[in-house]
């Protein structure tokens, strides 16, 4: 466009003087094209896309309102600048033109200096933009690029974790080690979390920074994750001669208190990690860091020493790269603190002084007191759970089962066995999913652990495959391990044929767990189905028997009352067509009702919510139907496990 001939003009105009006067003055440095018409002119502006127009207003047939209205709403035409030439010069005239979108006006009798000047202007102008938008697009490239690279990394990384983190614990409960052997273990183990912790919130914060994080809050005991970071800066704490004094309300806090807060456990741990460790390094040796919990405006942790911060960065002391003292601090260890804080809906702040040394304070969302009841309820559960020998337990309650694993790496295989080591599994592998079709397809399993990225066949396509089998394969439950933990991708397995994901590295309470959900929910698939088919015939009588601990008796009743009203409030939105709010509450409920126990319930509002995110009326209002019918014909079993 810099060149003289570079940059074309289009004029449009239907007296010939006027087209003839606008051709000799701009000829010599643009390309000219000329329309006598409105029509004329909208056939070459889409043939030729010129860089600029120059266009009448008063023409017969179709003035230049309307061409301008057309070129503005066509797809190849919309971002060409146009520039009125008119002898209407009323203010109404100039803002119905700029409102239909031209970049200026030049009045009659034509001024070819005026004009020169306004084309070139112009056509600089696009010029810019155009170099603008070029440098975006490559920007929009790069971020592509980086989210790209990041989840190849958090994926291929993960992988060896998944030895790093797991071969360790199955060493450890052998208990043929000696002390020593045993904490050099734990070290790798540790190691190996933080490694992991690192992976899984790399690209998370460049998330957070774009506002497009998927924050998922559940209930958190933070005095719990305020435990774990203490043992783990131990060697840190004693070389320094430091000691912790951990407080709520005056008085020291113990393991019986409960500090529950709304968020992300890994998140909460990554901030407090932070600044717990910022706090011992910042402390003169032989002090006590106190750690006080208070109920103000929701749950906010202080953390004291008596080191002080610079006064220098104290007002930018959350700004990304802003440090002081430390020759090898990146400043942005504060920095992702505020805004792991700020995604959790939280605040965070610093206080500091000569005298009174350092305090950070953060502050987070506090539960419901109903969700407060649940949580402890459940932490009961819990903690009957936590057994040394509960997975032990857990694999013999399973009974007699045939497994089957599939994964193309030999380690994961081996990792998976060791969990999974019990006289009542029968277990066997298979390194890709065309030999896992195959060995099911020939022989009968109870389950499958399905890799996904394997050579030969994955096993996205592999579970594709076995779902639309013609043989009695197709309803096998099929766990889908993934390094991916991103909730979109989970999602994409779960709606397209997967019983369940596992994120790797694999843990073997998770796995156990995970089991004996999928084998307990095929074992009700009938029942299921019953649901499924009251339409058609079944007796309306029939009903449904679910276990419930007994710890959750006194919960139960005004849960199952509050999810008859969110019932008919979600009739009510399938009514209006209310997608968003369908899919919302379909969301809710799944999780609500899977943390209470009712798995096949939980999956009606899975599918709801898929349903409603398609906006496929007809899957929501079908189980809107089965829903209702599960929670008038539930009948609960309170069972003590103790």
């Amino acid at each position: 466009m810099s060149g003289t001939l570079n940059a074309t003009v289009l004029i449009v105009d239907d007296t010939k003087l006027n087209v003839d006067l606008l051709v000799n003055t701009l000829s010599d440095e643009y390309d000219i094209s000329v329309a006598m018409d409105g029509q004329t002119a909208l056939e070459i502006a889409e043939s030729e896309l010129p860089d600029l127009i120059l266009l009448d207003i008063m023409m017969p047939e179709m003035d230049g309102y309307e061409v301008c209205r057309r070129l503005k709403t066509g797809e190849r035409t919309r971002e060409i600048p146009i520039i009125f030439i008119t002898a209407k010069s009323d203010e109404e005239d100039e803002i119905q033109g700029f409102e239909l979108g031209a970049v200026d006006y030049i009045t009659k009798p034509i001024s070819p200096p005026k004009v020169i000047a306004r084309v070139k202007t112009h056509l600089k102008l696009k010029e810019a933009h155009e170099r603008l938008e070029k440098q975006n697009d490559q920007l929009r490239e790069a971020a592509r690029l980086r989210e790209d690279v990041d989840s190849i990394m958090r994926h291929d990384l993960k992988s060896p974790l998944n030895g790093i983190i797991s071969l360790p614990q199955t060493m450890i409960e052998d208990r043929k080690l000696d002390p020593e052997h045993v904490a050099s273990l734990r070290i790798i183990q540790k190691s190996g979390l933080r490694m992991l912790n690192m992976i899984n919130l790399s690209l998370d914060l460049f998330k957070m920074e774009r506002g497009i994080y998927p924050f998922q809050p559940v209930p958190i005991d933070i005095q719990k994750v305020v435990k774990i970071i203490i043992d783990e800066m131990q060697c840190l704490t004693e070389a320094k001669g430091l000691s912790f004094k951990v407080q709520f309300q005056g008085h020291p806090t113990n393991d019986k208190n409960r500090f529950i807060i709304l968020g992300e456990e890994l998140l909460c741990y990554s901030i407090l990690s932070n600044l717990i460790k910022n706090a011992v390094e910042a402390s003169p040796d032989g002090e006590i860091i106190s750690i006080v919990f208070e109920d103000r405006e929701g749950l906010c942790i202080s953390i004291h020493n008596q080191g002080q911060v610079p006064e220098a960065i104290r007002d930018k002391f959350f700004d990304k790269y802003a440090t002081s003292g430390k020759r090898e601090g990146t400043g942005l260890g504060t920095y992702s603190a505020r805004l792991l804080t700020e995604t959790q809906g939280g605040r965070i702040s610093l206080a500091s002084s000569d005298s009174k040394g350092t305090v950070i304070s953060v502050c987070l969302p506090s539960v419901t007191e109903e969700d407060r009841k649940t949580f402890l309820a459940m932490a009961k559960i819990d903690e009957k759970t936590q057994e040394p020998e509960d997975c032990k337990l857990s694999l013999s309650s399973l009974g007699t089962r045939r497994l089957l694993i599939v994964d193309d790496d030999e380690d994961n295989i081996r990792i998976l066995e060791k969990y999974l080591a019990h006289p009542n599994l029968a277990i066997e592998s298979a390194s890709n999913g065309k030999i896992a079709f195959e060995k099911l397809t020939n022989d009968h399993f109870d389950i499958v652990l399905m890799d996904i990225e394997m050579p030969v066949m994955d096993g996205y396509t592999a579970t594709q495959k076995i779902r639309n089998s013609k043989f009695e394969i197709r309803n096998v439950p099929i766990i889908a391990l993934t390094a991916h933990d991103d909730l979109k991708t989970q999602k994409k397995y779960l709606e397209t044929g997967f019983s369940d994901c596992l994120t790797k590295p694999v843990h073997r309470a998770g796995l156990i767990h995970a089991l004996f959900g999928n084998i307990q929910k095929q074992s009700t698939l009938a029942g299921a189905q019953k649901a499924v088919s009251i339409k058609q015939g079944l007796d309306p009588e029939n009903e449904y028997t679910v276990e419930v601990d007994v710890e959750l008796k006194d919960l139960i009743p005004s849960f199952f009352k509050k999810k008859h009203s969110e019932l008919e409030n979600m009739r009510q939105a399938l009514r209006n067509s209310a997608f968003e709010s369908l899919r919302k509450s379909g969301h809710k409920l799944k999780g609500a009702f899977g943390m209470y126990g009712f798995q096949s319930i939980s999956d009606i509002c899975f599918k709801i919510e898929a349903g409603a995110k398609r906006q496929d009326a007809r899957i929501v209002k079908d189980n809107l139907a089965i829903l209702a019918d599960y929670l008038e014909k539930t009948i609960i079993v309170y069972v003590d496990d103790r």
